[in-house]
């Protein structure tokens, strides 16, 4: 009943966030410089195509009006039309979401096979010299621009070194997916992995740190150094 309850809030809690980040939309597209009814007709925009426009689009009646049309159309789906690409916003989503999703699948994948290793080293050497080297890499990983390494990648892999990926397109099949998708895939995870990382790292010391840790290390058995030089010794007496 407590986890509905917080469930419950979280929902309630959401629902101004919601509000209030449709309010940052819709007014940021009013900053936009220009008549979107002029920038879609571009050369063909005449005044009463551009009236006839601002009445299918709204943009003749008053801000308080526009505002819940826009809601009204964005709980309905209608993302509107896209001024670049002339067709229907919701189209282009759904044609891209798939490409979308498998990059952030891939992505996170990679930074946790990143990242489990290397959290795993620095819990179990802390304060050592291992522990240091891993703790340094969050902070080299966050001090790259995503954007600057996924050019870089480009640069490096796509257009020089023998051009061994590619610097577009989504390939065909899962091995297809896989090459195709690399040097986009590690720009995600080396952003992710370092934020991994510290978590990881942080989760892990205090997992080491409990109680019942603590009672089985006192209570395992020699280790194999230790169980060596017992044999050693049984076999000299």
């Amino acid at each position: 009943m407590d986890r509905f309850a917080y469930i419950l809030r979280r929902l309630v809690q959401a629902i101004p966030v919601l509000f209030g980040v449709t309010l940052i939309v819709f007014f940021m597209i009013h900053l936009v410089p220009g008549d979107p009814a002029r920038t879609m007709l571009g050369v063909h925009a005449t005044p009463s195509r551009v009236a006839a426009l601002h009445r299918e689009w709204g943009l003749d009646r008053s801000v308080p009006e526009q505002y819940w049309l826009y809601l009204k159309r964005l709980l309905h789906g209608n993302l509107g039309t896209s001024l670049f690409y002339r067709v229907s916003t919701a189209s282009l989503i759904r044609g891209r979401l798939p490409v979308t999703l498998w990059l952030i699948a891939y992505g996170t994948l990679l930074s946790i096979v990143i990242a489990l290793p290397l959290a795993t080293l620095a819990a179990t050497r802390k304060d050592k010299a291992a522990d240091q080297a891993v703790r340094a890499v969050p902070l080299v990983g966050l001090g790259f621009p995503p954007f600057w390494l996924g050019i870089m990648l480009l640069l490096a892999f796509g257009l020089h070194l023998g051009r061994l990926f590619p610097v577009g397109g989504y390939g065909n099949g899962f091995f297809g997916h896989l090459h195709s998708m690399i040097l986009p895939a590690i720009t995600i995870a080396v952003f992710l992995a370092p934020i991994l990382i510290r978590s990881l790292r942080a989760s892990l010391l205090d997992i080491l740190q409990s109680d019942y840790i603590t009672t089985a290390r006192s209570k395992r058995t020699p280790s194999a150094r230790q169980s060596r030089n017992c044999s050693t010794q049984l076999a000299s007496t």
